[in-house]
């Protein structure tokens, strides 16, 4: 692990620090990490701690490591990358929303990739129940066959067989009105040994907000499900954007400044620029 990668950690970590009322209460909340480790991180007192404890840290307070492009701590994606870290411990089911642009897609499957037994579906407008099923067994590694009964019982076997197990439906928008609704069966069914994460842009908050209001079918039981609530992660601001630019080679202020304003915090249009920016340099 680099000083950069420790140092990032270290950002995140006091990110996180800023939730609590102080060193002890946050300890509390991390796993195998003592209110002495953390000090030494604060105080950048960090010669003796391990590469294992940094990533200890690192997957606790929402950071990850990853080849291909230069992923970066913006705070969206800190925050989403915590969420799913807390389902995955905990078991918890979450409906989260994110603009689009914003690099939703690129955190769940980096975080499926550094975390065992995180199954990341992305969802269609195609999807009938059995291809949704299909989808989470092949996932997992499993032969996708059978009736649906068969395949769900695959599914709860396999759930059962995994330690903190986690389930990413990506673009739940997508989903047809009987795919959303059984959500509600892979709920009953996973509950407490699985946490689920369901993830869209704004649209499936209003869909399903719009749907509990008009009584329609099965939506009050999804609505139920998630805590009737979703979790809104807002557009990148300007740090998170100069974070990107700097963490990707480009450290002229005057082109960070120019990315950030012609990019209006979407984060595919932020690459795109980069991009530009290294063919033109």
């Amino acid at each position: 692990m680099t000083k950069e990668q420790q140092q990032q950690i270290r950002n995140a970590l006091m990110r996180y620090l800023a939730s609590f009322s102080g060193i002890q209460a946050a300890a509390q909340q991390l796993n195998g990490v003592s209110t002495t480790t953390i000090t030494k991180v604060v105080h950048n007192n960090i010669e003796t701690i391990s590469e294992q404890m940094w990533r200890r840290i690192a997957r606790q307070v929402g950071f990850f490591t990853s080849t291909g492009s230069q992923p970066v701590d913006t705070s969206a994606h800190q925050l989403l990358r915590i969420l799913l870290g807390d389902a995955q411990r905990n078991a918890m089911i979450y409906g989260i929303t994110l603009e689009s642009g914003m690099g939703k897609t690129f955190t769940a499957k980096n975080f499926a990739t550094d975390h065992t037994n995180t199954h990341y579906i992305s969802c269609a407008d195609h999807f009938t129940r059995k291809t949704l099923l299909c989808e989470i067994l092949q996932s997992m590694g499993k032969e996708a066959c059978g009736t649906l009964t068969d395949m769900m019982d695959n599914i709860i076997k396999c759930i059962e067989e995994q330690d903190e197990p986690l389930l990413i439906l990506d673009e739940a928008d997508r989903l047809n009105e009987p795919v959303l609704q059984f959500f509600i069966t892979l709920y009953n069914k996973l509950a407490g040994q699985c946490g689920i994460v369901i993830m869209a842009t704004e649209h499936l908050k209003k869909r399903i907000e719009t749907g509990v209001l008009l009584k329609k079918k099965g939506y009050s039981e999804i609505y139920s499900r998630i805590g009737r609530r979703f979790v809104e992660i807002r557009k990148l601001n300007g740090k998170d954007i100069e974070l990107v630019c700097r963490a990707n080679g480009v450290t002229d202020d005057i082109t960070i400044s120019r990315i950030c304003h012609e990019s209006k915090g979407d984060l595919r249009y932020v690459t795109q620029l980069l991009h530009d920016h290294t063919r033109a340099a």
